[in-house]
């Protein structure tokens, strides 16, 4: 609060995701005396909020990004091109040059195995079989990343066949890695929402924690992999049943989908010629 106060802010725009209040926010804005302070609220907001807005409510949910935008839009803000982007720094794309030069990787496919919730986490013996799989058929490196205390996950899913990079980077250069990546592989989580903001195509084992149309791939070439269950969604972080809404995804499809991006980033020309007895 005091960090918010000093900082002398005329307004506070919160954005929230669906379900999810802005009241503790708007509170602590409150406290810290920021005379405008705009959210939607399916709550009644009180003095906390000096403008309340009430999303629209659709079947399906639309995606977050435009929910953003209609709540800019509500203020005011002129409409833009809604497409999510993401810069890394100059020194994030050095510490990422660094890293596939050590690698001797310039095209690559990257998975990125971890979530932080498990039921959200395809299991990491199914993608070390996808990461098996797509070594071995496209002749490409694959990079197998992790965040801080994905270490082990990030040697188990990369096995004898990927590259582990668990713990190696920050969020900045594993931006400048996604970047460069042929295609990203991963589940409903950042890793995500970070290709789509670079342009990446991106495969998602997308679980029946949240509704896929809301929280999926936007914009970028995408395959969103789902498996109907009942329970969904379920908007829980630990799965109380056994996971059925990822385990009844194969890994053959997991590795399908990737290998359709990829081929269709080589019918558009993206990336380096394709490797020498590469088999996709």
């Amino acid at each position: 609060m005091e960090a918010l106060r000093e900082g002398g802010f005329d307004a506070a725009v919160i954005f929230t995701s669906y379900k999810q209040s802005a009241l503790p926010a708007a509170y602590l804005c409150y406290l810290a005396g920021i005379p405008l302070r705009t959210a939607g609220s399916f709550e009644g907001p009180g003095s906390l909020l000096t403008h309340r807005h009430r999303y629209a409510e659709t079947v399906p949910p639309r995606h977050e990004s435009l929910r953003g935008l209609e709540l800019t839009g509500a203020l005011g803000f002129p409409a833009v091109e809604p497409q999510m982007v993401l810069e890394p720094r100059p020194e994030d794309e050095d510490e990422a040059a660094e890293i596939l030069g050590r690698l001797g990787a310039e095209r690559f496919v990257l998975v990125h195995p971890g979530s932080s919730a498990s039921s959200r986490t395809y299991p990491a013996e199914r993608y070390a079989l996808v990461v098996e799989e797509l070594s071995s058929t496209t002749g490409l490196p694959v990079i197998v990343t992790g965040g801080p205390g994905e270490e082990d996950l990030a040697r188990r899913v990369a096995g004898s066949a990927g590259a582990p990079l668990g713990g190696e980077t920050g969020l900045g250069a594993f931006a400048a890695l996604v970047g460069r990546a042929d295609a990203v592989v991963t589940n409903n989580t950042g890793a995500t929402h970070v290709a789509s903001a670079l342009g990446t195509p991106v495969v998602t084992v997308f679980a029946g924690t949240n509704p896929p149309e809301q929280w999926g791939p936007w914009r970028t070439p995408n395959r969103l992999l789902t498996h109907p269950v009942p329970c969904a969604p379920c908007y829980k972080r630990v799965c109380p049943i056994g996971h059925e809404c990822l385990t009844g995804i194969a890994p053959a499809t997991v590795t399908g989908a990737a290998l359709e991006l990829l081929a269709e980033g080589a019918a558009r020309g993206n990336g380096a010629p394709r490797r020498a007895g590469a088999a996709w």
